[in-house]
């Protein structure tokens, strides 16, 4: 008589349990990547950022003034996708290998901070305080894991087949509480996080639907995971025109050392409790 162990009767119920859903025609969702944290809070999976081109010839090569923490550089013909940089050991030299021949508009990430150089719609911007206003209340129940969310910078223009765009920071500030009713974050072992919080900068994407503005679809830029010791609440944000459609052929573009204390500053860091 063989002896099963109950994790391991628990295993084949499983399996089982898949084997006949699938066989009874009852889709079955693939598995998911898990996040990883990696050091300084940075939440990635492996299919958060666009890969490189290995054909491709085209880089960037820049120089910060201040420590990084994160690059991107996002086409302009395609907002969906997002490359990310490799930072050097001085956390100021910024290298982009491989990417495609494009405009990019880069977004620099420090321990308090964001520089960007985002370009949203094209079009004129003749948004109304009543089309932001609804904008911020179409946020307020998307993806409701956030609860906290603030527009940063955003341009569109309304009426009949109108579009807009948005860079925002959306929050979720609730994992200070340590009980479950309280909406407490858990980690990957199951643990409380007491005191952390949890940061994502994104691109957002809207539509002028006759009824109002619908949200189409988000591109996520950096999540952060703030433990206790790090700044929390919104982070200031600078937009810096050296770092807007930033040209890129087929050879590493060298554009040197930013000066990021040009730019001007569009939203103020407001630090939460």
């Amino acid at each position: 008589m063989i002896t099963v162990s109950p994790s391991t009767r628990l295993a084949l119920a499983l399996l089982l349990c898949v084997a006949l859903r699938s066989y009874a025609g009852i889709p079955v969702a693939p598995a998911q990547p898990s996040p990883t944290v990696t050091f300084g809070g940075e939440y990635k999976s492996s299919h958060l950022y666009t890969s490189p081109e290995p054909s491709a010839g085209g880089g960037l090569h820049l120089i910060s003034p201040v420590p990084l923490e994160f690059a991107a550089a996002i086409p302009e013909n395609n907002q969906f996708h997002v490359y990310k940089a490799t930072i050097g050991d001085d956390k100021k030299e910024v290298t982009f290998s491989n990417i495609p021949i494009a405009r990019y508009d880069l977004v620099l990430a420090t321990r308090d901070h964001f520089y960007v150089g985002v370009s949203l719609n094209r079009d004129e911007n003749s948004l109304s305080p009543q089309d932001l206003n609804a904008m911020q209340d179409i946020f307020s129940r998307t993806v409701p894991f956030f609860d906290v969310k603030r527009m940063d910078i955003v341009k569109g223009t309304p009426g009949e087949k109108g579009q807009a765009a948005a860079l925002v920071q959306w929050m979720r500030i609730k994992a200070g509480q340590a009980d479950q009713a309280g909406g407490g974050l858990l980690n990957q072992a199951g643990i409380y996080m007491i005191g952390h919080e949890i940061r994502s900068l994104r691109l957002a994407f809207l539509a002028d639907v006759g009824a109002g503005w619908q949200v189409t679809g988000t591109r996520e830029i950096l999540r952060t995971d703030v433990f206790p010791d790090m700044v929390k609440g919104f982070l200031g944000v600078t937009y810096v025109d050296a770092l807007n459609a930033v040209r890129v052929v087929d050879t590493v573009k060298d554009i040197g050392t930013v000066d990021l204390s040009s730019g001007t500053v569009v939203s103020p860091a407001i630090t939460s409790p």
